[in-house]
C-alpha cells in the first residue's frame, strides 16, 4: 500500500511518499523498499507529480513517462497547474509507442477479469453450497447495481462520448469472453 502525502500552506508545498512497491510474481510478492514516488515534471519550475497504485502505465514505468514528458517540456511553462495536467494528457496521448493494440486487449481482458471476479465473489459469499440458479440470480442483481451506479454518476471520458455500444461491443466482445471464460464455469450460466 502507497502512502503518499502533500501539505500546502501559502508559502511553500511539501510532499511525501514511501518507497515500499509491491512486485507481483507467480511464485508470490515481493516487497522492494527503493521506489521512487516523486518526480519533478520541469526542471525549470517547481512542478512535481506522485504516482500511486501501478508503476506503469500500458507496460511502460510513469518514471520513463515522466522523464520523457519532462525533456519534451523543456523550458516550457504553464500558469496553473490545471494546465500542466491538460499538457501531459495530451503528451501521453500524442505517444502512441506506450501502447500497442495486443497490450490494450491484454488490458482490457484484465481489467474484465477483475470486474467478473469482484462481482463473482460478492455475489457467492452467501451462497453455501453453491446453488447455480441462485448464484446466476445473484450475479445479475450485482451487474444490473453496478449498472445503475455507473449510469448515476457524471464520470466518464470526454474521449468516449461519441463511441457507441455497438462500436464499443465489436472491439470488446471476444476480449471479455475470455475473461468471462476465466472466473465462470459452465455451471452457471449468464446471458
Amino acid at each position: 500500500m502507497t502512502a503518499v502525502i502533500g501539505i500546502l500552506n501559502k508559502q511553500a508545498v511539501a510532499v511525501a511518499a514511501d518507497s515500499a512497491v509491491t512486485v507481483s510474481a507467480p511464485n508470490g510478492r515481493k516487497i522492494f523498499n527503493t521506489a521512487n514516488k516523486i518526480f519533478t515534471f520541469s526542471k525549470h519550475y517547481p512542478v512535481g507529480v506522485m504516482i500511486y497504485n501501478s508503476a506503469s502505465f500500458m507496460s511502460t514505468p510513469w518514471e520513463t513517462i515522466i522523464k520523457l514528458y519532462r525533456e519534451n517540456l523543456d523550458t516550457r511553462s504553464f500558469n496553473t497547474l490545471d494546465e500542466y495536467i491538460e499538457n501531459f494528457i495530451s503528451f501521453l496521448k500524442s505517444k502512441s509507442y506506450f501502447t500497442n493494440t495486443e497490450y490494450q486487449y491484454l488490458e482490457l481482458r484484465n481489467l474484465g477479469v477483475g470486474i467478473f471476479d469482484r462481482i463473482n465473489r460478492a455475489a457467492l459469499q452467501n451462497i453455501s453450497p453453491i446453488d447455480s440458479k441462485e448464484a446466476a440470480n445473484n450475479i445479475k442483481l450485482r451487474i444490473d447495481a453496478l449498472i445503475d451506479e455507473i449510469l448515476g454518476t457524471n464520470n466518464y471520458c470526454n474521449e468516449f462520448t461519441q463511441y457507441g455500444y455497438e462500436e464499443f461491443v465489436a472491439y470488446s466482445d471476444s476480449t471479455f469472453e475470455e475473461a468471462y471464460q476465466f472466473i465462470y464455469d459452465d455451471n452457471i450460466d449468464l446471458s
